[in-house]
């Protein structure tokens, strides 16, 4: 009798033991999992940080590498006093003529200015323009020069056409020489939208000087260079200031002798 009753206990009792052990394993296992999940949860905040001081690392290290060359704070300094020549020449003659042309491209030379004046501030350059005064100017070449194409516009309207074109092919030979000589991305930038937009303003002057029956022989551009951009369609782009070179990607007003750019 006892033996019977014995028999069925102990299988109950080796059931319940096995039963017990395989919960435990796979509590275990559970335990093991979580864990493993947890670590991969850290190692992979751990690796977010590093990028993110990495990127950090990055943006401080493009913050401090804002040296710039001597060559290219004197083609900053020079092209902020030529493009205040283009302004304040197309102004006067703007007054002398009532020419719509002068207008519109003596508005988007104080856009270039603006755009050179950018890049001075935030390479700690000094602005050579010192007196915004139209005809003022820190370099007697630029003085001079403006007295000599003022008194030479003031001829005729063709000749202060040819005056315009003038300043453009000069404008558009030293800010290549600007481009080639630098190697900042930013400074570049801008540059490359400066030029367009003179092609552009040489483009106007070579329209208007033509309706008005005159021509024109090139003297910092070849002819052809010349004959080649005056020939060509107005080009469209980035915004006069540039994206690096202050703020705003606007168009310009349409018009004639507008860049556009």
């Amino acid at each position: 009798m006892n033996k019977l009753i014995t028999l069925p206990m102990v299988l109950i009792l080796l059931t319940a033991f096995f039963a017990t052990d395989v919960l435990a394993q796979r509590g275990r296992g559970r335990g093991r999992r979580g864990n493993q999940q947890s670590g991969s949860i850290q190692s992979g905040s751990q690796g977010l940080g590093q990028g993110q001081n990495s990127r950090a690392g990055r943006g401080n290290q493009q913050s401090a590498g804002t040296a710039i060359t001597d060559a290219e704070r004197q083609s900053l300094i020079f092209m902020r006093e030529e493009e205040k020549l283009a302004r304040d020449v197309y102004l006067a003659m703007q007054e002398k003529w009532g020419e719509r042309v002068f207008s519109n491209i003596s508005q988007a030379e104080t856009q270039h200015m603006a755009a050179i004046a950018n890049l001075l501030n935030r390479y700690g350059i000094p602005d050579p323009v010192t007196d915004n005064t139209p005809g003022k100017f820190t370099e007697v070449r630029f003085q001079e020069l403006y007295q000599q194409l003022v008194a030479t516009g003031s001829n005729s309207i063709t000749d202060a056409m040819k005056v315009g074109l003038k300043i453009e092919e000069m404008d558009i030979a030293d800010l290549r020489a600007a481009i080639q000589g630098t190697n900042s991305q930013d400074i570049k930038r801008v540059f490359e939208n400066l030029e367009r937009g003179s092609r552009n303003h040489l483009r106007a002057f070579a329209k208007r000087l033509q309706a008005a029956g005159g021509e024109y022989v090139a003297t910092n551009l070849s002819q052809t260079d010349f004959d080649q951009i005056a020939n060509s369609q107005q080009e469209r782009g980035g915004g006069a200031r540039g994206r690096a070179g202050g703020p705003g990607r606007g168009r310009g007003k349409r018009g004639p002798g507008n860049s556009n750019r």
